[in-house]
This record gives structure tokens, sequence and C-alpha cells, in this order.
């Protein structure tokens, strides 16, 4: 098993996993500027975090996964089964 994975498994499994939640802002800009900020507080003191967008129409979900894989931030981000939220590895 690759290290990333091992990451991923760790993540989902944990009762504590730290978590930013997007899914209740009004646009989609201010979701996007609380997960820069909620990737760059927890890249100090985290390996990985989950970020939750919802399901919706799938707005928010297509701007955070561009974002993800545009941040120098996060190494790898994966989509949990349930389409609404996805773990980022730092």
């Amino acid at each position: 098993m690759k290290e990333n994975d091992m990451k991923f498994f760790a993540a989902s499994i944990s009762p504590t996993l730290p978590t930013i939640d997007l899914h209740n802002f009004g646009s989609v800009s201010d979701a996007l500027e609380k997960l820069g900020k909620g990737l760059s507080d927890f890249v100090q003191k985290e390996q990985y975090c989950r970020v939750v967008h919802g399901i919706g129409e799938g707005v928010l979900a297509v701007a955070v996964h561009e974002s993800l894989n545009k941040n120098s931030l996060v190494a790898e981000w994966r989509e949990e089964e349930n389409g609404g939220s996805c773990i980022v590895i730092f």
C-alpha cells in the first residue's frame, strides 16, 4: 500500500478528522475563501482534513475540486463515497 493510500485510509476512519464545512455558504466565492483559510490553518498541524461541500447541483463541488487541484498546500485529495465531501492530504 502506498503512503498516501495509508493516509487516506487513516483519515477516513479517524474519529477526530479536522473538517472544513462549506456547504452552507451563500456564495461559491465565500466558500472558497473559507477553504483557503481552513487549509492554511490545518497544514501547520495536521496531515489531512475533510472538506464538506455537499452534493446539491454540484457547482460548489466542482469549484472546490478545481481549487484543491491548484492549491500548492494540497499533496492529493480524493472524493469520498458519498460524493458530498473529500479528504485532503497535505
